[in-house]
């Protein structure tokens, strides 16, 4: 089956060369879409946080703290965690 494909379509890059010739509206309207996608301001990604770590930073809404972790204990189903704010 695949060299019936292959014969009658050529290989993938063959035949996105010649679609990319036969539909320059495509070629253009990708182009305008890489380009605007590449102006957009991409997300700022935080700290990796060593999962030793005992000292955390923790955000929540749009409020950020520094926080330590003073206790974990857990079930089969749940993992909980008591933490205290740093600095305070």
């Amino acid at each position: 089956m695949y060299q019936q494909q292959k014969e009658a379509y050529g290989t993938r890059a063959e035949y996105k060369k010649k679609y990319r010739k036969e539909n320059p509206e495509y070629v253009h309207r990708n182009a305008a879409f890489v380009r605007k996608s590449r102006m957009r301001p991409r997300k700022v990604e935080p700290e990796p946080v060593s999962p030793t770590s005992c000292d955390l930073l923790l955000t929540v809404w749009n409020q950020t703290a520094k926080v330590s972790i003073t206790h974990v204990s857990h079930t089969s189903r749940d993992i909980f965690v008591t933490v205290s704010r740093s600095g305070v």
